[in-house]
């Protein structure tokens, strides 16, 4: 399945960049702690003792070392910064996704529209009617995903950017079914019982948006299943078992692809 195989490449180069930017940042958070550990134990733990708990002896060792101590200071203070900005930045992406969200399932629920009419559409071709169907193309979901994808964690975005990707697909082979029914022509059955698939799949992982939009657990790399496919040809009011191409149903023609 060419959308799930691209979301789990993307899944793995996420979260390989994802644990080697973590790694990194371990590493150099230990560093810089066992460096900032050193500093203080040679600057203040060590004059303190030596100097038999003298306070002149230990502003004289911070005097002598007044460079360095302007430097580790500076330093600390650009730390603070980064941790404050890189805090607020993350707080502003998720303000920002947050009210991106506010409009998410109206946008899926328009998809859900197109793809009833798309349906539609398709069951005709199959059956030789050779009827257009009145489809309203979605426009609500392009605004609201491009914001999406800008402001959301990288789960989210790759999986809306490999969505848009087979929602293209699906409109390129929508028109082209259309064109053959326009034209009288016959449609090739194998060619749509893929459509049937991709649909099947679009409305499957519209569903799993939903639980995005709602603020509910979600899970957008593990493959589509079996019943969520049947799910969705029954809510889109496709006989599975009547749709035969090669000699098998839509059902086994799914399973196959899983």
């Amino acid at each position: 399945m060419e959308f799930f195989s691209r979301l789990s490449r993307n899944r793995h180069f996420t979260k390989l960049s994802s644990m080697t930017f973590r790694s990194l940042e371990f590493f150099a958070g230990a560093f810089f702690g066992f460096v900032i550990v050193v500093y203080l134990i040679g600057m203040f733990v060590v004059p303190w003792i030596k100097g038999g708990l003298s306070w002149d002896y230990l502003q004289s060792v911070w005097y002598r070392w007044q460079g360095l101590n302007v430097g580790v200071l500076a330093f600390l203070s650009s730390i603070i910064i980064y941790i404050s900005a890189k805090y607020s930045a993350e707080a502003q992406r998720k303000r920002e996704f947050e009210a991106s969200k506010a409009f998410l399932s109206e946008a899926l629920s328009e998809l859900v529209s197109f793809y009833k009419q798309s349906a539609l559409q398709y069951k005709n071709v199959w059956d030789g009617n050779h009827r257009l169907i009145d489809i309203e193309y979605p426009n609500k979901y392009r605004g609201v995903f491009k914001d999406c994808i800008r402001h959301s964690d990288p789960q989210v975005s790759k999986f809306l950017c490999s969505y848009l990707v087979d929602l293209q697909v699906h409109n390129a082979r929508l028109s082209d079914a259309r064109e053959y029914a326009r034209a009288n022509s016959e449609y090739s059955s194998d060619m749509l019982a893929s459509n049937f698939l991709l649909l099947g799949k679009l409305y499957s992982a519209n569903d799993r948006l939903f639980d995005v939009a709602r603020n509910e657990d979600y899970d957008l790399f593990s493959s589509l299943t079996l019943q969520e496919y049947m799910r969705s040809y029954r809510l889109l009011s496709i006989d599975y078992n009547r749709v035969v191409t090669g000699g098998n149903s839509l059902e086994v023609y799914v399973k196959r692809s899983l």
